[in-house]
């Protein structure tokens, strides 16, 4: 034993014969050393693995909460718009038939999904986030200066929200297509899905 110790090994051979003194030393050869290598798992087709882009990934998921942000604000506003709408300018009108505008405003919303999806998987996000941008701020615009019941109601009612929802639906699957599951909350466990 304190021959080992004093002596430093000066060959591979006797650092080898260290090793094997050593506990639990493996003495099989690696693939390495026996000249084989283990077969490579087989590459997956193009295109079909998920690009976890790291930043890119990330400001995607940033950019898709924005998109949630101003649509379910616009959403959460329906109660200032009805209030203004009864005291204000359309104080002739129900409050049931007030309540129309908003209701068809999330109708549209929440109701263009299929349509919009199909734009989605033809186009892509760009365009729909660009043309509903413009659709919604046409829609405020006209509503700001209507006067009679018609005029909100397809100006805020529809035009607006049609043009929230193409802002709001391609931001649900959009981060999915960057972001590997087990990225997006790790650590997940998904040994279970197997």
């Amino acid at each position: 034993m304190a021959a080992q110790q004093t002596t430093a090994p000066s060959s591979p051979r006797n650092s080898e014969l260290t090793l094997q003194n050593q506990v639990g030393y493996n003495n099989e050869k690696s693939d390495l050393e026996e000249g084989t290598t283990q077969p490579e798992p087989p590459a997956a087709p193009a295109g079909s693995g998920t690009p976890d882009g790291g930043l890119t990934a990330w400001l995607v998921v940033l950019g898709a909460w924005c998109t949630s942000f101003c649509s379910f604000g616009w959403i959460n506003s329906v109660g200032a718009f009805q209030e203004y709408y009864q005291n204000d300018l359309l104080k002739q009108y129900s409050s049931s038939t007030i309540a129309w505008i908003p209701s068809l405003q999330i109708f549209f919303i929440m109701g263009m999904g299929p349509i919009i999806g199909k734009l989605y998987d033809s186009y892509g996000p760009r365009w729909l986030i660009f043309v509903g941008s413009f659709m919604h701020v046409f829609g405020i615009m006209m509503a700001s200066i209507s006067t009679e019941y018609y005029q909100i109601l397809l100006s805020q009612g529809v035009c607006s929200a049609i043009g929230v929802s193409a802002i709001f639906q391609p931001g649900k699957p959009y981060p999915a297509l960057h972001m590997k599951p087990a990225n997006m909350f790790s650590p997940i466990d998904d040994s279970w899905m197997v």
